[in-house]
C-alpha cells in the first residue's frame, strides 16, 4: 500500500510537471510577442524606442534612441536582466553621475559609484589592451600571409619560364574549359525543375513570414526634401502608393520641394506568434524539393 502511495504520488507530481512544460510550450507558441515602434523629431534630432513585450508585458524588451544614444534594458516582471547603452563610454558616463549634487551630498552613493568608476575604467584598459593586441595580431597575420603569396607569385613565375608557350596555352585552355564545365553545372541546377519548386515554395513561405510580421498599424507623417525637387518628386511619386497601401491610408508622406531634410512623427504596432514562424521554417526544413536541392548544392561544392 505504502509503495502505490508513493508510485501515485509521483505521477501526480511527474503529470504536473509535464502539464507544466506543456503549458509554457503552448504559452511560447501561441501567446503574441506585441511591438511597437515611434519616432519623432527633426532631421539631427530626431529620437524613438522601440518595445517588444510577451504574455502581457511579463517580459518586455525596449530600446531608446535620445540624443545621438542607444540605450535598451530587457526585463521580466519587473526585474531588469540586462542593460546598457551603446555609443556612451561607460567610465564617462559614471564620471558625470558623480558631479551630480545628489550623489555628492549621499558618501554611501558616492563611495559606491566610485567603486563602479573603478571597476569600469580597469575594464577600459584591459579592453583597450585586448583591442591593441587583436590588431597586432591581424596586422602579423596580413604580412604572414602577403609573404606566402608573394612566395607562391614567385614560385608561379619560375614555373611559368620554364613551361614552353604550348604547355602555356594548354594550360589557358584546360582553365577556361574547367570555368566553361563550371557555368554548366550551375546553369543545369539553376534550371532544373527540383529548383523552380524549391525556389516557389521559399517565395511562398518568405511572403507568408513576411505577412504575418507585417505591422497591424502604421500611423503618422512623414516629410521630406532632397537637394534636387526633381528627385523628391520622383521618390513621392513612387513610395506614397506603397505608404497608402500598407497603411490603409493613415501614413501621410509630404514632399518638401523647398526644403531639405526629413521630419517624422510615427507610430507602428504588431504582433508576432512564435507558432506560426516556427511552422513555416518547419515547411522549408521538412520540404523534399529544398533538401534535394540543398544536397546537390554540396556534392557540388565538396567536389
Amino acid at each position: 500500500m505504502i509503495v502505490l502511495q508513493i508510485l501515485k504520488i509521483l505521477g501526480f507530481v511527474l503529470a504536473g510537471i509535464v502539464g507544466l512544460v506543456l503549458l509554457l510550450v503552448l504559452l511560447v507558441l501561441f501567446v503574441p510577442i506585441r511591438y511597437k515602434i515611434s519616432g519623432a523629431g527633426e532631421n539631427a534630432d530626431i529620437e524613438g524606442d522601440a518595445k517588444a513585450s510577451w504574455l502581457l508585458g511579463l517580459l518586455k524588451a525596449i530600446a531608446e534612441y535620445k540624443e545621438k544614444k542607444l540605450s535598451y534594458r530587457v526585463q521580466l516582471a519587473g526585474i531588469v536582466l540586462m542593460k546598457g547603452v551603446l555609443g556612451e563610454d561607460e567610465a564617462e558616463a559614471l564620471r558625470e553621475v558623480l558631479q551630480e549634487e545628489e550623489i555628492i551630498s549621499d558618501p554611501k552613493q558616492y563611495e559606491k559609484i566610485s567603486r563602479e568608476l573603478q571597476k569600469a575604467e580597469e575594464k577600459a584598459e584591459k579592453a583597450e589592451a585586448a583591442k591593441e593586441e587583436k590588431r597586432l595580431e591581424k596586422e602579423q597575420e596580413k604580412e604572414e600571409k602577403k609573404a606566402e603569396k608573394a612566395e607562391q607569385k614567385e614560385q608561379r613565375k619560375k614555373e611559368n619560364k620554364l613551361k614552353s608557350f604550348k604547355e602555356k596555352v594548354r594550360d589557358r585552355i584546360d582553365h577556361l574549359k574547367e570555368l566553361h564545365q563550371k557555368y554548366q553545372t550551375v546553369k543545369r541546377i539553376w534550371q532544373a525543375k527540383t529548383t523552380k519548386r524549391a525556389l516557389k515554395h521559399l517565395k511562398l513561405e518568405i511572403i507568408n513570414i513576411l505577412n504575418h510580421i507585417k505591422p497591424r498599424k502604421i500611423v503618422g507623417t512623414i516629410g521630406f526634401g532632397l537637394e534636387d525637387p526633381a528627385n523628391t518628386a520622383i521618390v513621392y511619386g513612387n513610395a506614397a502608393p506603397i505608404a497608402e497601401a500598407i497603411s490603409k491610408g493613415r501614413l501621410i508622406l509630404t514632399p518638401e520641394f523647398y526644403n531639405k531634410g526629413i521630419r517624422i512623427d510615427l507610430l507602428i504596432k504588431g504582433r508576432i506568434f512564435l507558432g506560426y514562424m516556427l511552422l513555416c521554417i518547419a515547411r522549408l526544413y521538412f520540404d523534399r524539393d529544398i533538401q534535394r536541392v540543398i544536397k546537390v548544392i554540396r556534392r557540388y561544392l565538396n567536389g
